[in-house]
């Protein structure tokens, strides 16, 4: 009797633990009774998160997931892939930001896709899949206007990178808003980064025309000459195209040249291109979405050079003078690149996270979207940190051994570029969705206008900065942390419409913290001042 009791005792620990051990994984009871089959459970993660690149048209043609016989064909190759976290490709860290068109697995699907596979992958009732989303190599729709390079232009195969520039006429008539600017790479082997700008005076022609070859040499990432919109579009490789927030946008000009600064990779074979850029247009006016190239290392204060043997990290700042709304994040290096954490401190010690990816892959680049506006204060500064690998571990190195390593636009050098895209500051926009261009909650009431402070700290005066919805008049003042009144600096100010600005005076206020307060139509709003010795 004691034996039996003791085995029926570590029969139900062993079942308890096994119990234990699939809650842990994300099953319960129910999930465990119902078989795991392809219609029911695995079918709708594969199209939402993989069959966009895995289809004929797609980034991964060679290897389709349309339907159950090709996610069969592929059932442990994928649960191998997911297991890692290699697929579905998604660089930034989902735990840190969160970006529209996330290719994000929970555990739990990585479960179900583990168990699919372990139980020889059945099909399950084919009527209950889901349809598969269309395929098409236009993601965006139709596009409004389609151009492409008049020629092929050949890559010799000399193992070094070439850099071309290349002029298409738009053929244009009239001005237009533009919502979407999508680089369709004729030969992605070779194809290393893009960047698109406008010519409304015809210089890129000449230049063209000066050199017998198709297109004319570049020193880089570069157009030879400033041209109307050297940002108008860009590609690297990964890239996921959005269209622009609702509202926004970019503009296009009369009749202008459509210039393209193309950096092909080296290559042993001989290879040729011939690539295509589409363009969707706006229906209505849109506030023009600007973007600034960050050039990290030059803020870094220190050379930028990657010691063979090496793991180097670089920190760049940039301060960001005016109040804007934050669009997008674009991080951009070469082969050696291992991390990235890009934020923004305010001037009141308050820190907006931007991205951060652990492990970084030249292969999965792009313009990662957020799902609301990140506003960022005046004065605030841009932070940019980037990890290089330059040793033997890191199989994406270029030369066995290592070598010192600069920077340069060659494949064989390194670069630490962010780019940043942004609107000026609008009221509300901290609650705007960039998917719809709506409000995330709804009922949002009228809130006080946001202030901005520049220099904060500071040692007398201070350019405060708010965005009003209606004219008034306002009051403002000087409070200490308890909220008592030190200093009345107005009573009587005319506000209008839109930005306003204040200079306030703090000198004569000992070193230490303060209040700013001003009452407008909108209500009362405050921000901290720091008073520095």
């Amino acid at each position: 009797m004691n034996s039996n009791s003791n085995i029926l005792k570590i029969q139900k620990s062993i079942l308890g633990a096994v119990l234990v051990l699939f809650a842990n994984l994300g099953f319960n009871s129910n999930a465990m009774a119902q078989e795991v089959t392809f219609a029911a459970d695995i079918a709708p993660i594969i199209y939402n998160k993989c069959t966009n690149c895995h289809n004929p048209g797609g980034i991964k043609n060679d290897r389709p997931f349309t339907n159950y016989d090709e996610v069969k064909w592929s059932g442990p190759a994928i649960a191998g892939k997911v297991n890692t976290k290699e697929m579905p490709p998604w660089p930034p860290d989902p735990t840190y930001v969160h970006f529209l068109g996330e290719r994000v697995l929970s555990d739990s699907q990585i479960a179900l896709i583990n168990t699919w596979v372990s139980n020889g992958m059945p099909r399950g009732d084919s009527a209950l899949e889901p349809t598969p989303p269309p395929f098409t190599n236009e993601p965006l729709g139709t596009p409004d206007l389609v151009v492409s390079m008049a020629h092929k232009y050949t890559h010799t195969g000399d193992g070094r990178d070439a850099f071309r520039n290349f002029v298409i006429p738009s053929g244009l008539i009239g001005n237009h808003e533009v919502v979407a600017v999508e680089f369709v790479p004729g030969n992605p082997r070779i194809v290393h980064h893009v960047l698109i700008g406008l010519d409304t005076n015809g210089i890129g022609r000449i230049l063209d025309a000066r050199d017998q070859a198709y297109g004319y040499p570049s020193n880089g990432i570069d157009f030879s000459f400033n041209c109307a919109d050297p940002t108008f579009g860009g590609f690297v490789p990964g890239t996921v195209v959005h269209r622009y927030p609702p509202g926004t946008g970019r503009k296009i000009y009369n009749n202008c040249d459509i210039l393209l600064n193309v950096h092909y990779a080296p290559d042993d074979s001989v290879e040729s291109d011939s690539s295509t850029v589409r363009i969707y247009f706006a229906t209505t006016p849109a506030q023009r979405v600007i973007t600034d190239v960050f050039l990290t290392q030059y803020n870094t204060g220190v050379a930028f050079i990657l010691p063979p043997n090496a793991i180097s990290t670089f920190h760049g700042v940039l301060t960001l003078p005016n109040q804007v709304s934050l669009i997008q994040v674009q991080p951009h290096c070469h082969w050696l690149g291992k991390s990235w954490n890009a934020y923004v401190t305010t001037p009141t010690g308050d820190t907006i996270k931007l991205l951060r990816i652990n492990n970084w892959d030249f292969h999965w680049q792009g313009s990662f979207m957020f799902e609301k506006y990140k506003v960022i204060p005046a004065g605030s500064v841009l932070h940019a940190i980037a990890v290089y690998d330059n040793t033997t571990n890191n199989h994406h190195n270029p030369f066995n051994p290592p070598q010192w390593t600069s920077f340069g636009s060659s494949s064989f050098a390194e670069m630490m570029l962010l780019t940043i895209g942004f609107v000026p500051y609008n009221i509300g926009d901290e609650d705007i969705s960039l998917e719809t261009g709506e409000p995330i909650a709804t009922g949002l009431k009228k809130v006080p206008p946001l202030l901005t402070a520049y220099p904060n700290p500071t040692k007398g005066r201070v350019e405060i900065n708010y965005n009003l919805a209606a004219a008034g008049n306002g009051a403002c003042e000087i409070l200490d942390l308890n909220g008592r009144v030190i200093k009345a600096l107005n009573a009587d100010i005319q506000l209008h419409a839109g930005v306003n600005s204040y200079s306030a005076d703090f000198t004569g206020l000992k070193a230490g913290i303060y209040l700013f307060r001003i009452s407008t139509p909108d209500g009362n709003a405050v921000s901290k001042i720091i008073v520095s010795e």
